[in-house]
C-alpha cells in the first residue's frame, strides 16, 4: 500500500476527489470497492459532509493507501 501524506491546507473533499481521479476510479466503483455509499462519497467530494474515521479509512484503503499517524 502507498502511504499518504496530508498537508494542512488540503481539504478532505479535494483529497478524496484528487486521489479517486488519479486512480481512474468512478465514484460508483469507489463506493463498490470501499463499501461506502455513492451518495456519501458524493457529499464528501462536494464538501457537504466530512467522512467519519471509519468511512475515511475505508475510502483511503480502497484507493490503495494506508493512514499512518505520526506524533510531532
Amino acid at each position: 500500500m502507498r502511504q499518504l501524506s496530508i498537508s494542512e491546507d488540503l481539504k478532505v473533499s479535494d483529497m478524496i476527489h484528487q486521489l479517486r481521479t488519479e486512480s481512474d476510479m468512478t465514484m460508483q466503483y469507489l463506493a463498490y470497492k470501499s463499501g461506502v455509499s455513492l451518495s456519501a462519497i458524493s457529499r464528501y467530494e462536494k464538501g457537504d459532509r466530512l467522512p467519519g474515521l471509519e468511512a475515511f479509512q475505508k475510502l483511503i484503503n480502497a484507493l490503495g493507501f494506508e493512514i499512518c499517524l505520526k506524533r510531532k
